[in-house]
C-alpha cells in the first residue's frame, strides 16, 4: 500500500509512457491520475499489437519490472524483451524488483 504515499512511485508513474498490470487489484493501487496510462492483461505473455502506445519525443532509458520470481511471472520473457530493446537503445537499463523461489536463477550478472 505504500504506492499511495511513496513519492518514488509518483515519479515512476508520471515518467512512464505505459503501465502494464496483471490484475484489477493492482490497477486499483495506482493513483487515479495515472490510470489512463494503465492496461490490464491477465497474462504477461501478450501480443504487443494489443497495447496502445502514446508516442513521445524522448529516448527509452530504463525498463522496470516488479513481481514475484515464480514460474507464472515469465521473468525469462521480460529479460528477452529487454535484450531486444537493448539492441536499439544501447544505454538502456533493466531494473527488476521482487522476491520468490526463482530469484537465484536470475542473479547472474552476465544474464543481461
Amino acid at each position: 500500500m505504500s504506492v499511495k504515499f511513496n513519492p518514488f512511485y509518483y515519479l515512476l508513474f508520471s515518467r512512464s509512457s505505459k503501465i502494464i498490470l496483471r490484475t484489477e487489484e493492482t490497477y486499483r493501487l495506482v493513483p487515479k491520475i495515472f490510470r489512463d496510462k494503465c492496461e490490464i492483461f491477465l497474462e504477461t505473455g501478450i501480443d504487443p499489437n494489443n497495447i496502445k502506445f502514446m508516442p513521445r519525443d524522448r529516448k527509452l532509458k530504463r525498463v522496470v519490472s516488479t513481481g514475484k520470481f515464480i514460474k507464472g511471472k515469465n521473468m525469462e520473457q521480460v529479460i528477452e524483451v529487454y535484450k531486444r530493446l537493448k539492441e536499439k537503445y544501447l544505454d538502456l537499463k533493466l531494473y527488476i524488483a521482487g522476491d520468490g523461489y526463482e530469484r537465484k536463477k536470475f542473479n547472474h550478472k552476465n544474464m543481461w
